[in-house]
């Protein structure tokens, strides 16, 4: 397009001449090719720039990651100073305080994937509703929201939430982890998932409990569910609170959930994630346990 711009504006070569022996042809051509190359000129400007902010973007996010995970050991420390001050009492701690250390525990949690991210993450306890045997079916239980990051408490104040039944059976996370333990998959006792809109075969029973519904077309487009999406998160990392040195011999009590409000990327990864939550409900079991038991 440029080079036919320039020969316009030059003596025009005989097979320049032969093409378009009209002048008013000529002309035309002229206008539709500059145009052209000005559109396409445009495009490559915008797919440069675009590609350069993906590229930082994603450095930033590697290299956030890689500082995150030595700042989550720290902080982790200090997290579990606390759960442990109340296992040393000796004397069984109010059902107040147990849910303000847990809830100090959730706040800890989320400052760690906040930083490690670079995003927006939550950290809450859900806690089972009746206390089962192992081996036992968990799909008819309830979950009970116990404890989470005091950042994201305002989603307690929404009266179609705590007045909704979570039943473990309406949750994605809760039932694949369920069907692992069921299949003896001890390895696999987690749910992450970093694009929860593309996710069509995804429940929630925060999602029922909001009373909306994607519209038929969003139901089985990913394009549409991205912007229709109702929930305050797109990614999601879940694991059972359980023993995980002897997960056939103990139940699970409860879940611990992390979410974020990014999704399309590789927000939580099972390499890492997984057995440092792992560690972190095997870490707070013991002090769950009163609570399911009451």
């Amino acid at each position: 397009g440029l080079y036919l711009v320039f020969i316009f504006f030059t003596e025009e070569p005989d097979w320049y001449k032969s093409l378009f022996p009209d002048s008013e042809t000529s002309w035309s051509v002229f206008l539709i090719v500059t145009f052209l190359g000005i559109v396409a000129v445009i495009y490559l400007l915008l797919f440069f720039y675009y590609t350069l902010l993906w590229l930082i973007d994603s450095l930033k996010f590697h290299l956030v990651s890689r500082v995150g995970y030595g700042d989550a050991l720290r902080n982790l420390n200090g997290a579990f100073a606390m759960v442990n001050e109340l296992k040393a009492n000796g004397v069984e701690p109010s059902l107040q305080t147990t849910k303000e250390t847990l809830s100090s525990f959730c706040s800890i949690l989320s400052k760690i994937y906040t930083t490690r991210t670079g995003y927006k993450c939550s950290a809450s306890i859900k806690l089972l509703n009746d206390y089962v045997e192992p081996k036992t079916s968990l799909a008819h239980l309830e979950v009970e929201n116990i404890a989470r990051d005091l950042k994201s408490e305002k989603r307690d104040e929404d009266k179609n939430y705590t007045e909704h039944q979570h039943m473990v059976n309406d949750n994605s996370c809760f039932k694949d982890i369920l069907k692992n333990v069921n299949h003896k998959k001890y390895d696999q006792l987690y749910f992450l998932h970093n694009d929860l809109p593309s996710f069509l075969g995804y429940r929630s029973s925060s999602l029922d409990a909001k009373n909306v519904d994607f519209s038929d077309r969003a139901k089985n487009s990913i394009r549409i569910r991205r912007k229709e999406w109702y929930l305050d998160y797109r990614s999601e990392i879940v694991v059972p609170i359980l023993l995980s040195a002897a997960p056939e011999k103990w139940p699970i009590i409860g879940y611990l959930c992390l979410d974020c409000e990014k999704g399309g990327r590789k927000i939580f990864n099972k390499e890492y994630d997984f057995p440092l939550l792992r560690g972190v409900a095997d870490g707070i079991y013991y002090i769950i346990l009163p609570l399911t038991l009451k």
